[in-house]
């Protein structure tokens, strides 16, 4: 029996599985991004929402609100 078609399975499939894996640091906006913690609660606006906040030139997504004990 041929060994040539699982060879070429395994090939083809390396770069499906390469794609899923998981890489190391942090990539595009998630790094930039305000996490909620004890002390402030973050509030993620949505598109329709986002209205006056911010400046026309960097418009705000998020308010960060800072919770009492």
């Amino acid at each position: 029996m041929s060994r040539t078609p699982l060879l070429l399975v395994l090939l083809l499939s390396l770069p499906v599985f390469a794609g899923c894996a998981n890489r190391s640091g942090c990539q595009g906006d998630a790094c930039s991004r305000a996490e909620p913690d004890n002390g402030r609660l973050v509030i993620w606006w949505s598109p329709g929402m986002r209205g006056g906040l911010g400046s026309p030139e960097h418009p705000l997504d998020h308010t960060v609100v800072p919770l009492e004990n």
